[in-house]
């Protein structure tokens, strides 16, 4: 289809010329602004397009009510565009109906290296959209446009937010290094769990707790202030961690009788525990358990503090009922010799999370004998996958 069937093709060309230029001002137009814009196929820069009229046309915008939008800024009075909350960069909001090259107008984002627009596009897949001084910086640090492209080759919300603010960063701080910028970073959920194995307390803590043999369950809490200590409240199948306000995660024991898995009881726990560390640190809290076998689990809280269930959401006769249902379930999967154990009480967890609702917000990670860690995913069949922490 040809959008602009008034233009006449030159004799001899397989594509149509525009004109660039300003018109006069009306009584509701000021000025008319227009880029070549290159969409060629398979994501081909303008350096190797063909230039065909399928790949390049023109776009214009007009801008009215006030000045001529200045490229470094937002627009004259009275043309100032939305503001968008999610959006963390100063160019206004995400337009769900534009292409991501046109989500900023003051910007030719095809004017600049390809390693600029990867950024640019990146991010606006999670609806951000970087403004001139942004995209000018990274323009003229060849070296980190580069490596927030690398950064984010495998994207997430979390990496397109720690992007702009590592952009910001470096605009705010003239002479700051990328490995100052990784340490201000938040950890993933990976990085985090091999930290907390490589910690000599926790270490300590895991190993006492396999050679736990005694009746009941046993616990020890990861307490904000000091080394840990054990939970004193202890019964068959479960134990009291005590104060979440005051922890920063916590380990049991499940004994050999019993689902063998996070009880709603302690999924419970974990997001309490997220709740009192605040906005900054609540995906940094954890909740292990050893099962017996050699090895155990570890789940965090991912999302953020927003999407924690309100105070009280979850009664205890919810989390009795739904920890009953755990052994009903374990009960009917006793017997298929088609999946590991480990694998039955995986499905179970995630059974539990999808009954608080909770999915996509709290992950499962196992690790092995030779502390080696897995994040298990869930697959659309119910089965579960362990994705080795690389």
């Amino acid at each position: 289809m040809d959008l602009f069937e008034n233009v006449p093709v030159r004799d001899g060309a397989d594509y149509k010329t525009f004109a660039i230029g300003q018109q006069e001002v009306t009584n509701n137009l000021v000025a008319e602004t227009c880029y070549t814009v290159y969409d060629c196929k398979n994501g081909m820069d303008e350096a190797h397009c063909d230039g065909c009229s399928q790949c390049v046309f023109q776009v214009c915008f007009t801008g009215g009510g006030g000045d001529v939008p200045d490229p470094g800024g937002t627009g004259g009075e009275g043309t100032d565009p939305p503001t968008d909350s999610n959006n963390p960069s100063g160019s206004g909001g995400y337009d769900p109906n534009l292409p991501w090259y046109l989500q900023n107008p003051n910007i030719d984002i095809f004017s600049y290296a390809h390693n600029v627009q990867s950024v640019f596009q990146s991010l606006t897949d999670y609806g951000i959209v970087l403004d001139a001084l942004q995209v000018n910086l990274l323009a003229q640090n060849p070296t980190f446009a580069q490596k927030f492209t690398n950064y984010l080759v495998i994207n997430s919300l979390a990496k397109s937010q720690n992007t702009v603010m590592g952009i910001d960063f470096f605009i705010n701080n003239p002479g700051a290094t990328w490995q100052q910028f990784l340490n201000m970073v938040p950890k993933t959920p990976c990085e985090n769990t091999k930290v907390l194995m490589a910690n000599n307390e926790v270490k300590n803590v895991v190993q006492d707790l396999k050679n736990h043999t005694g009746s009941g369950e046993k616990g020890w809490k990861f307490n904000k202030t000091g080394a840990p200590t054990q939970t004193t409240e202890n019964g068959d199948h479960s134990v009291n961690f005590g104060d979440p306000s005051l922890l920063t995660g916590g380990y049991h024991k499940h004994t050999t009788t019993g689902a063998k898995t996070f009880s709603a009881t302690d999924i419970s726990t974990l997001l309490e525990i997220a709740r009192y560390n605040g906005v900054a640190n609540p995906t940094n809290v954890f909740m292990g358990v050893v099962i017996p076998v050699d090895m155990h689990y570890v789940i965090r809280f991912t999302a953020s503090q927003g999407d924690l269930p309100a105070f009280g959401t979850f009664s205890p006769e919810q989390l009795k009922q739904w920890n009953k249902e755990q052994w009903k379930q374990y009960l009917d999967l006793l017997l298929d010799n088609s999946l590991t154990m480990n694998e039955k009480i995986e499905q179970i967890f995630f059974s539990t999370l999808k009954k608080m609702g909770l999915q996509n917000k709290v992950i499962l990670q196992k690790i092995d004998s030779e502390n080696k860690v897995f994040t298990i995913s869930e697959n659309t069949d119910g089965s579960t996958t362990p994705i080795p922490c690389i």
